[in-house]
């Protein structure tokens, strides 16, 4: 795919769904005003990228600060499920079963 078509892509997109276009841009903004992005659960990670004055850098601190607060949440939620799993097998199955590992982008 072209990047004039990906671009064409994304502007559909974004024109289908405008209320997640306010949504990233909300994110980016919160995140250059706080210096940091959060998940729903406080977990926080600082974004100085995003007052470089290289463009790069900068837009890759905008794409943390999209990423953060959605895949960190998902990431906040697995792991306690898994803590909270762990605990269950503990008291329901002694040692008959136990958490072995878990998988990334499940």
């Amino acid at each position: 795919m072209s990047r004039a078509d990906a671009a064409e892509f994304i502007k559909k997109y974004f024109d289908a769904f405008p209320d997640l276009r306010k949504y990233v841009d909300e994110l980016i903004v919160s995140a250059r005003a706080k210096g940091y992005a959060e998940t729903m659960y406080g977990r926080r990670r600082e974004l100085s990228e995003l007052y470089s004055n290289v463009a790069q850098v900068r837009a890759a601190g905008e794409r943390m600060a999209i990423n953060m607060p959605i895949q960190g949440t998902q990431a906040d939620i697995v792991k306690r499920a898994m803590i909270n799993l762990d605990a269950d097998l503990l008291h329901e199955c002694d040692d008959e079963a136990r958490m072995l590992l878990q998988v990334h982008d499940e």
